[in-house]
């Protein structure tokens, strides 16, 4: 293991966070940065009017918008994103 990649794994231990959660979430963010912003921007997820109102609504708009950006996204990935947005956005609890 080089240096950068023990330091990494350090700090992720440190802060109590797993090195592979850590690289789940990166993923998952990038997957939003390349579909879901290549429709829209950050603000329909902070705008006053939003729709979505709970994690049930959350999984089907993304299960919603997934399919016409051609994104083939996995279980594993489209749950990721729900993850993603829920944690950095909408703060509902879990169902």
């Amino acid at each position: 293991m080089n240096r950068i990649t023990t330091l990494s794994v350090l700090a992720w231990t440190i802060l109590g966070i797993s090195p592979v959660l850590a690289a789940d979430a990166n993923h998952s963010e990038q997957l939003h940065q390349q579909q879901c912003l290549s429709c829209h921007n950050l603000t329909v997820y902070t705008r006053p009017d939003h729709f979505v109102t709970n994690l049930g609504a959350l999984r089907r708009q993304v299960t919603r918008c997934e399919a016409p950006t051609n994104a083939n996204w996995t279980d594993e990935d489209m749950n990721g994103v729900i993850d993603y947005l829920n944690s950095n956005f909408y703060h509902f609890p879990a169902q």
